[in-house]
């Protein structure tokens, strides 16, 4: 019997499949709060011991000065999509015409490679950004376009990374149903936060945001 054959898709049902993802979350939060401290002190910003307090607070989310009601509905909705579309994802797989490749090791350790990937691509944007990272919709005084890293491809590439790892997670929760389901839900989750942070950077940087977007996709190249 094949010892990663996951039949029931529930994290933890094989011991090797849940230690390899626990390690993938913490790697992500890991990947985020260095990359975050490193961009930050890269500009000048917090460094040490307050700087890596700082930098892990913005991950976990525990920093919201200045948030917005619209931001703090934009980012429910966010969220919203992710969750229900990891429980689809976890329904899919249950699902016995559904889960098609959810017992597939392959599939799993692709899907977790995937996963960290799509972190990867979140990370190098917030490295990227610097001290312009925020969890909030807003724009610093004196803050410029960045079109360093991967914003020379597209605008939004935290988000493009936070959808390519929410679509492995629902991989492997529910085969590749449950990615596909993960992946459209959490779009149309992100998408009324997304188009409110390209309003808001057209209105405040102006003509050098608007002739940057005019020559990139928001968050996949020739899509969207």
């Amino acid at each position: 019997m094949n010892p990663y054959s996951r039949h029931m898709p529930v994290p933890g049902s094989e011991p090797i499949a849940a230690v390899a993802a626990l390690g993938a979350l913490l790697a992500s939060a890991g990947l985020e709060t260095a990359a975050t401290y490193s961009g930050r002190k890269r500009d000048g910003g917090l460094s040490g011991t307050r700087g890596w307090v700082s930098a892990l607070g913005t991950t976990l989310f525990v920093h919201r000065e200045g948030s917005r009601q619209h931001d703090r509905r934009t980012l429910r909705i966010a969220l919203l999509g992710v969750g229900s579309g990891l429980v689809a994802a976890w329904l899919a797989g249950l699902h016995p015409t559904l889960s098609a490749g959810s017992d597939d090791v392959r599939l799993f350790w692709a899907a977790l490679s995937v996963w960290l990937a799509g972190v990867g691509l979140r990370s190098w944007a917030v490295f990227a950004l610097g001290p312009a990272f925020t969890r909030q919709i807003d724009v610093r005084h004196g803050q410029r376009v960045v079109t360093q890293g991967p914003y020379r491809c597209v605008r939004h590439p935290a988000y493009t990374g936070t959808l390519v790892a929410v679509s492995a997670i629902g991989a492997i929760l529910g085969g590749w149903a449950g990615g596909a389901a993960a992946l459209v839900f959490a779009t149309a989750g992100f998408l009324p936060r997304i188009r409110q942070e390209d309003a808001l950077l057209h209105e405040q940087l102006g003509e050098p945001y608007a002739a940057y977007a005019r020559k990139r996709a928001r968050i996949a190249p020739y899509v969207w």
